[in-house]
């Protein structure tokens, strides 16, 4: 995948679902579904590379690793620009017009960091390149977007899985 462009979730209550849309540099853009179990799957991964932070992990302590994780967690997301609309302008929609609904998931590291695969049961998904400050605005995305939908989960940098009701 080309570089990032822009990152939006967006909850579809006639769906129960989050739209993830990823734009890159050269104007393509990938589309998926995120159902409610696959939240519950990713934000353990997530959570993963944020502590696989070298300046994180240098921590003796649970807390201390914690106080270091909020504080690059509110140092990202204050730099981050979450207010300019997602600009959907797509030239090209490689894999496909539709949304792909997401089933296989796996954490990585790649050359400039972070990297998430992300795909469906078959065919090709991304690895989503997050080095930095953009997993951190990543997270809070998917946070806000597991909050807008009212699925019950507890998305907290601080616990290792989302707890949430049962349904």
């Amino acid at each position: 995948m080309a570089d990032l462009h822009q990152i939006q979730f967006n909850y579809v209550p006639e769906a129960d679902r989050l739209l993830l849309r990823i734009s890159t540099a050269d104007k393509s853009e990938f589309c998926f579904w995120l159902t409610r179990r696959y939240v519950r799957l990713l934000w353990p991964a997530v959570l993963k590379l944020l502590r696989e932070n070298p300046q994180v992990r240098a921590q003796s302590s649970r807390l201390d690793q914690d106080t270091v994780l909020d504080f690059q967690h509110q140092q990202a997301i204050e730099q981050g620009d979450f207010s300019t609309e997602y600009q959907a302008d797509a030239q090209a929609t490689p894999l496909g017009e539709k949304p792909l609904l997401l089933a296989k998931l796996q954490p990585g590291k790649g050359k400039d960091g972070p990297v998430l695969h992300l795909a469906p049961i078959k065919g090709n998904g991304v690895n989503l390149a997050l080095p930095g400050p953009l997993l951190h605005g990543f997270a809070r995305m998917l946070q806000q977007g597991a909050k807008q939908a009212e699925w019950g989960l507890n998305l907290s940098l601080k616990q290792s899985s989302p707890a949430g009701r049962t349904h």
